[in-house]
């Protein structure tokens, strides 16, 4: 039961983590600041490959910057 919990509460900390990035990632981008977006999506990409927000504001970042 414990390591269930403690497996449910990483998942939960790495999928809290990667909203947070994105959500900066977004920021970024919105002033402008394509580097900071690009390390942003990236990070979460590292985290979770199958991210689409973090894979489609990477492909902004890059064209815009």
């Amino acid at each position: 039961m414990k390591k269930t919990f403690a497996i449910i509460s990483v998942s939960l900390i790495t999928t809290l983590c990667a909203a947070q990035s994105v959500e900066q990632g977004n920021k970024d981008l919105d002033n402008e600041r394509f580097a900071g977006a690009a390390k942003n999506f990236n990070a979460v990409i590292q985290q979770d490959p199958g991210n689409a927000a973090a894979w489609f504001g990477l492909v902004r970042a890059t064209v815009l910057g």
